[in-house]
């Protein structure tokens, strides 16, 4: 990985003319004009940001999300809030530690500023929340083959873990992005794409191990949650999200301890007959309600159990 960091940020000083131009070929161009090669332009520069890594596009342009009015009718030109999407699209095999030193106190910023002005302009509260959404979505790139996965996750006493799943429990308008970052991370560590993840399998398999006992069962706990707040949403989306979501799961499940999945899996059927088997007055009302997100998890989890299980 070092030497990956190396030769891409030696390649990326060198590119970093034509990237500028890049850049002010966006930051000037009509909306016509955008009509026209606007798409070419931002596959272009997600490539960049896919060769030389976030960090050194952002080097030439800025994220200025909070310096610039969002009143300012050049505000997309001013904050460079045009490249949420071109990162979201281009991030993989690159530094997971940048997106919890660079981005998450960007997006900490953006959801205090929506807080802000939740009660004076609520108009405004909402684009600085789905500017907060567009920051977040960037996460799973960054977990496509991550260069540090083990580092990022684990410093700090598992700090970055921490924090996702904190979103998970609590922050419904931001967990899909964290399902997708963990089926990410785990996908691209049990099936290595490429030789540098192959090489990194080793060290990515024991970070998700040592993390699984305090991630999964929190995982498991946020599906739960995730399914009584969905009372009343369209099914679509209930669906979808539910998907993601138990995707996930099974894609942490098939690289996690087996003991311990085995274990979690007998909580889940115990919990889920006595939530459908026991008298009616001696069950807890949610307990009731939980049986169906139980149910899901216990038959994500069969296929993956091992066989003593």
């Amino acid at each position: 990985p070092n030497e990956v960091e190396s030769w891409t940020a030696a390649r990326a000083a060198r590119a970093a003319p034509l990237l500028s131009d890049l850049v002010q070929i966006r930051d000037k161009a009509r909306g016509s004009e955008l009509n026209f090669y606007g798409k070419e332009l931002s596959q272009c520069l997600a490539a960049a940001v896919a060769t030389f890594g976030p960090d050194q596009l952002l080097k030439v342009a800025d994220l200025q999300l909070l310096q610039h009015p969002l009143s300012d009718p050049v505000y997309e030109q001013k904050s460079h809030s045009w490249l949420l999407l071109v990162l979201r699209d281009g991030c993989r095999r690159t530094s997971l530690a940048f997106f919890s030193t660079y981005l998450m106190p960007l997006a900490s910023a953006l959801r205090a500023k929506a807080t802000e002005l939740e009660m004076t302009s609520p108009l405004q509260a909402r684009k600085y929340q789905t500017l907060l959404c567009h920051v977040w979505a960037i996460l799973p790139g960054f977990c496509e083959e991550a260069l540090d996965l083990g580092g990022a996750l684990l410093a700090d006493g598992g700090r970055l873990a921490k924090q996702l799943v904190s979103v998970l429990l609590g922050e419904p308008q931001l967990r899909e992005y964290v399902w997708l970052a963990f089926t990410k991370a785990c996908d691209t560590t049990r099936e290595p794409p490429s030789p540098l993840s192959t090489a990194l399998r080793p060290a990515n398999e024991n970070c998700l191990r040592t993390l699984c006992t305090r991630v999964l069962p929190e995982m498991l706990t946020a599906y739960t949650k995730m399914h009584a707040e969905s009372v009343g949403q369209d099914a679509s989306i209930v669906d979808h999200n539910r998907q993601i979501a138990l995707t996930a799961v099974q894609s942490y499940v098939r690289i996690a301890d087996a003991g311990l999945v085995g274990n979690l899996f007998k909580t889940l059927v115990a919990r889920l007959l006595k939530a459908t088997t026991a008298d009616a007055g001696s069950v807890d009302t949610t307990e009731k309600a939980n049986a169906v997100p139980l149910a899901d998890l216990a038959n994500a989890m069969v296929p993956h159990l091992a066989a003593e299980h």
